[in-house]
């Protein structure tokens, strides 16, 4: 079975043009691996043009109960997609995994050295409750 983790990431960007480049790039690099069009395909999520953060175009991904071992390709790849924002694209990246153990949490940054980014993991319970019309 092995262990798992819950594992969050989102990717920053100046510009939604840096954030569409970015995207044709990684379509390019993960083509070559087994479900590696799957991580940009399915699992990120776009947040456009959000107000009063330093970068306001982002993608972020979520992955709940994997196998997050750095010597597979699929683990791999998406950590060089991370470093790829960074060093090409003037962006940067926040990382965040959750293993199963209290004491296992691993966190990351990296925001092209401009700005102080300040990065914590707590555990918590939220309640929402909300209506909507269809």
């Amino acid at each position: 079975m092995g262990y798992r983790s819950d594992v969050k990431y989102v990717l920053l960007f100046n510009t939604d043009e840096q954030r569409q480049a970015f995207k044709l790039e990684a379509m390019l690099i993960a083509a070559d691996i087994e479900s590696g069009l799957d991580v940009i395909n399915n699992d990120w999520e776009y947040k456009i043009d959000l107000h009063d953060v330093d970068f306001p175009y982002q993608i972020r991904t979520h992955y709940e109960d994997v196998k997050w071992y750095e010597s597979t390709p699929w683990v791999s790849l998406q950590e060089k997609l991370m470093d790829l924002v960074v060093s090409d694209y003037g962006g940067g990246y926040v990382f965040l995994r959750l293993g199963e153990e209290n004491d296992d949490v691993e966190c990351d940054h990296d925001c092209s050295g401009e700005r102080d980014t300040y990065l914590y993991a707590d555990n918590y319970v939220e309640v929402i409750r909300k209506s909507e019309f269809v």
